[in-house]
């Protein structure tokens, strides 16, 4: 009754396109970088290496290399940073993206996003055929139709396209030819190993499941032939292995840092397991006595090979959780516990579809007439039912509080910040060619965006110059860093440090949030002051600018702008003498919101768009925005100045490009900022 024709397709091609909606959709409507800029740029940096300098042998890669071993055995400051760059385990996954960009002609980041976009479907369709294979056409749909609309994995689930996605996907779809070809695969079984375990390291995991599955299928003794393509899988991972150790250049694991065994004592094992669980929203206990019922139903009914792979994704995860060191445990095993999620999900649909199918039966051996009507009833009501309790379970549970399509918004303007890859560009410009880059990615603050910063001038070129990380040369208990840095500072040639107006929220300053105020610092020279403003609205928008003359006095209208629909320009006030130390606040009068997207003092002859060194100083509010809340709400104060963004070496510096969310500054220079037309 249950195999209804195209049941399962027209609930995979559902899956297949809220999966698309959360991985392709939003990385389309970025500024710059895909959504998780953090670890997405992490590995697109790493196909970068394949092309410019896969031997790690280029001067920002050979700089940060002695910048690592300054640092001796501080893996406090390697895991969060700086071994991030010399790691190259994603060859496969980068070998795809170089692939593209060559034929395409696009760019790196476009590159990364089409093949994210990509590695998105390939997993969609992997859990798809997988579910069907283990559990049959009809408990395969309800299983895609409840994990349709839902998460209930620890963030970003199954919707994350990066290469343990794309290597777990892949892995799915080769368990699935395994299924249907009862193991008969023959010499597929290497390239299948090798897909997956030069994709991402989890794969080494994947491919253990592959070999034991294929195992299983030839039972014992394995005959000789089968036993040939087993030896050589192992001999491949094996060998990947020897070479991570051996060879010292690229670097492939950090294997003194990320040892291979390890315990994991310090990690509270069965709270984890049961938290997780939790992420299921209807407690741990429930959802503990789900599963061991339909452990129960898949023994009853003989369906071995999903015991199989029970058995299999539950050894891998206490592998993960006690083969690794203890900081790292809880992220690996939230891979693979993904797996044994679906297989929960996919146990409990074929449960259900048994009960119903049993219960309808039962009612046609007993000839009763309505018997058909209400089995169809039954299984039609499940239809209905399961999207109201995909709604409920959105409702309650921890990551996802919103529709698939508000989610999708929230993803796609997650550190949406714009890049200007001109800055790039400018490091090699003949008057201030690149010599060494210091890096500001401050030490305990700010890391991600920190990172980002870095991983997006890395792929975007930097790599051809040095580099120094000041979290490196600047951490307190390493006085070689700083040393290093002594005896390397003569050759610093650029700054690049986060633009303080978006060190929190990508999106420009709003005036009507921000609570702008500014302070004229002494030697401000009278003039022309000019603000770029724009007014998204689609009715008209008044700006007040209000002197602020002492702490109980009212404030003091002293300009205001009138900024017609749509309107983005500048607007000015002439400056007159005698006012440093003076305050004022910009103020929305009228209007639902403007946006501050630039300052200067002076005629319109420079390209910078913000007051560096011109003696003006802004305070403002902001905060990051994630499912419509606003959080980590901060008061920014900056007085626009390469000495108080940079203050560890008391550098000199002039700014010489600022859009975006970095800025670029050469050391010691006075050329003039380059003279580009906006």
């Amino acid at each position: 009754m249950f195999a209804r024709i195209g049941f399962f397709k027209v609930c995979a091609f559902v899956f297949i396109l809220f999966s698309l909606s959360l991985t392709a959709l939003p990385n389309w409507d970025r500024q710059s970088f895909p959504y998780y800029a953090r670890p997405s740029l992490f590995y697109l940096m790493r196909a970068v290496q394949l092309d410019q300098c896969y031997l790690q042998d280029c001067p920002a890669l050979k700089d940060i290399k002695d910048q690592i071993e300054i640092l001796g055995n501080n893996f406090a400051v390697l895991k969060d940073s700086t071994i991030s760059y010399l790691t190259l385990y994603t060859q496969f996954y980068s070998i795809l993206i170089y692939i593209i960009k060559k034929i395409t002609q696009l760019s790196w980041l476009a590159a990364d996003i089409a093949i994210i976009s990509a590695a998105g479907l390939i997993v969609a369709i992997g859990i798809a055929w997988w579910l069907r294979e283990l559990f049959g056409s009809t408990a395969a749909g309800l299983a895609l139709l409840f994990l349709t609309g839902v998460n209930f994995l620890p963030e970003p689930g199954i919707f994350f396209s990066n290469p343990n996605a794309l290597a777990m996907g892949f892995s799915m779809l080769f368990w699935a030819i395994l299924i249907r070809k009862r193991g008969q695969v023959d010499g597929w079984l290497l390239p299948m190993v090798a897909i997956q375990v030069l994709t991402h390291s989890a794969g080494f995991g994947y491919a253990g499941i592959t070999i034991a599955v294929f195992m299983w299928y030839h039972g014992w003794p394995v005959r000789a032939r089968p036993m040939v393509y087993i030896g050589l899988s192992i001999f491949f991972i094996v060998s990947m292995h020897l070479i991570a150790l051996l060879v010292q250049m690229p670097v492939m694991w950090a294997y003194d840092k990320y040892p291979l065994i390890e315990s994991s004592a310090d990690v509270p094992v069965l709270d984890y397991v049961l938290t997780l669980l939790n992420y299921f929203a209807i407690g741990w206990q429930p959802m503990l006595i789900v599963l061991i019922v339909a452990i129960w139903q898949l023994m009853r009914t003989k369906q071995t090979i999903a015991l199989v792979f029970v058995g299999l994704c539950t050894l891998l995860c206490a592998v993960a959780l006690l083969a690794t060191n203890s900081w790292s445990a809880s992220g690996i095993f939230s891979r693979y516990w993904i797996l044994l999620a679906l297989l929960l999900v996919g146990m409990t649909a074929s449960f259900v579809v048994t009960c119903l199918t049993s219960l309808g039966g039962l009612l046609q051996r007993n000839a009763n007439p309505c018997g058909p009507f209400v089995a169809s009833g039954l299984y039609y009501g499940l239809l209905v039912l399961l999207p109201l309790a995909n709604l409920y379970v959105t409702k309650h549970m921890y990551f996802t509080r919103e529709s698939p399509m508000a989610w999708s918004r929230d993803l796609a303007q997650r550190e949406n910040f714009y890049f200007d890859t001109n800055q790039v560009k400018m490091l090699f410009d003949s008057k201030n060619k690149c010599n060494k880059i210091l890096y500001m990615n401050y030490p305990n603050e700010d890391i991600d965006i920190s990172q980002i910063m870095i991983y997006a001038y890395f792929v975007t070129g930097a790599m051809s110059c040095g580099a120094v990380l000041n979290d490196v040369v600047s951490y307190p208990e390493n006085q070689a860093g700083r040393a290093y840095m002594q005896q390397h500072r003569h050759e610093l040639s650029h700054i690049v440090f986060l633009n303080p107006l978006h060190k929190i929220n990508p999106q420009p300053l709003s005036i009507r949030d921000g609570q702008v105020e500014f302070q004229l610092e002494k030697g401000v020279q009278n003039g022309p002051w000019r603000w770029l403003l724009r007014n998204p609205d689609t009715q008209k928008a008044e700006v007040v600018l209000a002197s602020l003359p002492g702490t109980d006095a009212p404030t003091v209208e002293t300009a205001r702008f009138t900024l017609p629909p749509g309107w983005e320009g500048w607007v000015s006030w002439q400056l007159p003498p005698g006012l440093a130390g003076s305050r004022f606040r910009m103020e929305l009068a009228a209007g639902r919101d403007v946006l501050l997207q630039g300052m200067r003092l002076g005629e319109e002859s420079s390209a910078l768009s913000w007051p560096w060194d011109q003696g003006i100083g802004m305070s403002f509010q902001t905060y990051h925005l994630e499912h419509g809340k606003r959080l980590h709400q901060k008061r920014i104060t900056t007085r626009f100045t390469v000495a108080e963004l940079a203050p560890e070496w008391n550098l000199t510096g002039r700014v010489v490009e600022d859009r975006g969310f970095t800025v670029l500054a050469t050391v010691g220079k006075e050329d003039a900022p380059s003279q580009r037309s906006r």
